[in-house]
């Protein structure tokens, strides 16, 4: 469906999220399984003008300490590489909601180009398919680089 990731920038990120994110420190699973979804959904369609069904989520928390790589290696959703989890729904989606700009944490993504980057900064929204490759680059910002991931399909 998506030639190439749909990327959407400088996206106000609702409160809704803010608090709910704000609660933890570390991954959580099925965060969408929560309260948020319909309202997640409702946001997400003004947004993008996407009507989605979310299928799997979780959110990232991508701490620097000196010394140790924080970074991700090519993986997609459809369980190829990465944890080798097979995600439900057709497309993965992220949504980057805090962290610092200009201290890598970008997303690289292969196309049938060759590798897009896609630089780190909140309040961007990235839409694939879930099979399409990505990595995620080296994050060095003092404050954990927190980002919401999920499937869905399309209603």
């Amino acid at each position: 469906m998506f030639d190439k990731p749909l990327i959407y920038r400088k996206i106000e990120i609702p409160d809704f999220i803010q608090k709910e994110f704000k609660k933890h420190d570390q991954q959580v699973l099925d965060f969408l399984d929560s309260h948020v979804k319909e309202e997640f959904v409702e946001w997400f369609k003004l947004v993008t003008n996407l009507d989605i069904s979310p299928k799997d989520s979780w959110l990232n928390f991508t701490h620097h300490r000196e010394g140790v790589l924080n970074d991700f290696d090519w993986h997609n959703e459809n369980g190829v590489k990465g944890s080798g989890t097979v995600m439900k729904g057709a497309h993965a989606g992220i949504i980057w909601l805090s962290g610092e700009e200009n201290y890598g944490g970008g997303l690289r993504v292969i196309t049938q180009e060759g590798v897009d980057m896609i630089d780190f900064a909140v309040g961007t929204i990235i839409i694939m398919n879930k099979d399409t490759f990505h990595k995620v680059d080296h994050y060095t910002g003092d404050t954990p680089r927190v980002s919401l991931n999920f499937t869905f399909d399309l209603v």
